[in-house]
């Protein structure tokens, strides 16, 4: 007789059911990997884009620099981001001339992947880091100097720390 019996191939189906499962173990934990770094990448791009913006003193299309406290405080615009919920915001702060608060003004939202989660360190509420004009450095008002990334199953983490002088670390935590 020719051909396989019922036992030869149960036992080639199974082994290949196995490999098939550990191969999509792989596949999905590359996923997660690849959707962490690119969060990952991106927020600290976001924060850099904001430390550029503080630096240069950007202005919106229209805005005269009369429109800032000039007397002799800086109310020209810091920028910064914020976290909030499960997105982060690019945010600049700024003093209007003859006002006695600072004005916050949310410029753009970006949506967070739902695969992963973005953590201000050390802070519960209304988390923020702005950067001071011209130095670009963390600016005092800021509630918090580093991030972490993570995936929803907290298997994997990366973490944004902003150090004093005002230099942005990502690393893998």
């Amino acid at each position: 007789m020719k051909g396989f019996t019922l036992i030869e191939t149960v036992v080639v189906v199974g082994i290949i059911s196995i490999m098939a499962l550990f191969g999509v173990e792989s596949i999905t934990s590359f996923q997660k990997t690849a959707a962490l770094d690119s969060a990952a990448n991106e927020f600290v791009s976001i924060l850099k884009l904001a430390q550029n913006k503080s630096r240069t003193s950007e202005l919106l299309a229209g805005e005269l620099p009369e429109k800032f406290e000039t007397d002799g405080t800086d109310g020209f615009p810091k920028y910064g981001v914020k976290i909030s919920g499960s997105n982060y915001l690019l945010i600049r702060e700024y003093q209007l001339d003859g006002a006695t608060d600072p004005v916050q003004d949310e410029l753009q939202t970006f949506p967070v992947d739902e695969r992963i989660e973005i953590l201000a360190d050390e802070c519960s509420a209304d988390c923020f880091v702005l950067f001071s004009r011209l130095t670009s450095q963390i600016d005092e008002s800021s509630t918090t100097d580093s991030f972490t990334i993570q995936t929803q199953d907290e298997k994997e983490k990366r973490q944004a720390v902003i150090t004093e002088s005002g230099v942005i670390n990502l690393g893998k935590i």
